[in-house]
């Protein structure tokens, strides 16, 4: 079986890497590291890396409660250190409001 990536043409790739990689200049003051890597089926999709390191987790406006209180017990257990963000969609104004969860 393809690969994601074996499965995209050239442009569709382009593309892809565009809107990963870009980051509007309102948002340069979250100084963040986004990690990427396309995944093959049946591959291991672990990584590790020291807990320390971990300062935030962002939860899309859009999540399940189901993955929200996944997230929530993860980060409890092993994260307590982390600030947990849920993100919101504003209904004033084309923005995300970010709340900190306990």
């Amino acid at each position: 079986m393809k690969s994601p990536s074996q499965s995209l043409t050239p442009g569709a790739i382009d593309v892809i890497k565009k809107s990963v990689y870009t980051k509007s200049s309102q948002w340069s003051y979250e100084n963040e590291v986004r990690y990427i890597r396309i995944i093959n089926q049946g591959e291991p999709r672990c990584y590790t890396f020291r807990r320390s390191r971990l300062k935030k987790i962002i939860l899309g406006a859009s999540i399940s409660t189901e993955n929200f209180e996944s997230v929530k017990r993860l980060k409890n257990k092993y994260y307590e250190h982390a600030e947990l963000i849920q993100l919101s969609t504003s209904s004033k104004r084309y923005l995300l409001k970010r709340k900190v969860v306990k």
